[in-house]
């Protein structure tokens, strides 16, 4: 991967499980979180919304995610998040349905108010 043409590093491109359909979209539609001092990158809602389609298509789990609110151009921490944790009996196939779906249903569920745009960065397994 050629970081000088994209400018974002962050550990969900580099470091952990994506394929190569979620890294382009991270790429391509991704709002770097660097104003935080974040190595992370946020999708928009219908791009979130996307990458949960492409990592269930891929049958990657979802461990869970963070909230970011956009006002205007400034980007602020909006203190919200939510995870999945896989039950001690719960299959594999069971828990990363079940990923998806928690992903889809919060992202879709999630607030906006006027004057804020939510952002929202998607937590992979390593």
């Amino acid at each position: 991967m050629d970081r000088s043409t994209t400018g974002i590093f962050c550990p969900t491109i580099d470091r952990y499980m994506a394929t190569a359909d979620y890294v382009e979209l991270l790429k391509s539609n991704g709002i770097a979180l660097k104003s935080l001092g974040l190595n992370a990158v946020a999708l928009r809602r219908v791009d979130a919304l996307h990458a949960v389609e492409i990592l269930r298509d891929d049958g990657i789990p979802i461990l869970g995610g963070d909230v970011y609110v956009m006002r205007g151009t400034r980007i602020d921490f909006a203190y919200a998040n939510w995870h999945c944790d896989q039950g001690p009996q719960e299959a594999a196939i069971a828990y990363g349905g079940r990923t998806w779906s928690t992903a889809a249903q919060y992202i879709r569920a999630f607030p906006e108010r006027p004057g804020e745009e939510p952002l929202f960065v998607i937590v992979l397994r390593r």
